[in-house]
């Protein structure tokens, strides 16, 4: 579930650079149910995604549950032309769409997806 709190974090300030030329800074909320702590929070990925998996000794991981859905079907596929426009695959590291990696990197996404 994705929970807005804009006075918190406006949603155009997720993704923010400190500078022109630092890199992208994504920012998310920390929340907790048990003592009610509610704020910002830099989000460090992979380390802190919440979907990730490795494959052939590196992090593969996803934004959110369709991105992980999304590289799945990509590997997946037959004709992967279709997916020629998609912004979070074109990101992907060519590693793990090599034909040798492949298999598991679907199987241990299909797994991560069953799990969460």
């Amino acid at each position: 579930m994705v929970v807005r709190y804009p006075k918190i974090l406006a949603w155009e300030d997720r993704f923010k650079r400190s500078h022109k030329d630092k890199p992208l800074v994504s920012w998310g909320i920390c929340k907790c149910p048990n003592c009610g702590y509610l704020n910002k929070h830099k989000l460090n990925f992979p380390e802190q995604a919440y979907y990730q998996t490795e494959v052939a000794g590196s992090v593969l991981w996803g934004w959110n549950r369709q991105d992980v859905c999304d590289l799945r079907d990509y590997l997946s596929a037959k004709d992967r032309r279709r997916w020629q426009f998609s912004p979070f695959i074109w990101r992907v590291p060519a590693k793990f769409k090599l034909a040798k990696h492949r298999d598991e990197a679907v199987k241990k996404l299909e797994r991560l997806l069953k799990e969460k």
